[in-house]
């Protein structure tokens, strides 16, 4: 069995989105390579099982919206296609401060590699 690999067209808008699996439940995430952890909106954390109190959000962080405060957690596992990466750093944030859960570094670096060719995003492990 050789390296397991996903392929990602970019879309139309030029990102790459992907439907994977948080805790086995089903998320569509957005790959953000400059964002250093996992980005979860706080309904795409709550169907994945993880439940936050408003107390547990002590973490300012800058999003397209200004300024917020998000809540820190580990991810069990992200499955996307065969590839799966566990234990992964992120953040939750409020669903009106972030548009769309995004896939950051820290799963990212849980991969052997993965590059952006030709409007292709290769994942391999």
């Amino acid at each position: 069995a050789g390296p397991r690999k996903v392929s990602i067209n970019a879309e139309r808008d030029g990102h790459f989105y992907v439907d994977a699996e948080i805790n086995m439940r089903p998320v569509r995430l957005m790959v953000d390579t400059g964002a250093t952890v996992v980005a979860l909106r706080q309904s795409d954390a709550l169907s994945a099982g993880i439940r936050l109190m408003p107390a547990d959000f002590t973490n300012p962080v800058q999003t397209a919206n200004g300024t917020t405060m998000a809540a820190e957690t580990e991810i069990d596992s992200i499955m996307v296609e065969d590839i799966e990466v566990q234990r992964i750093r992120a953040l939750v944030i409020p669903d009106d401060q972030l548009s769309i859960s995004l896939l950051g570094a820290a799963f990212l670096n849980g991969l052997e590699r993965y590059e952006v060719a030709d409007g292709t995003l290769i994942f391999e492990n």
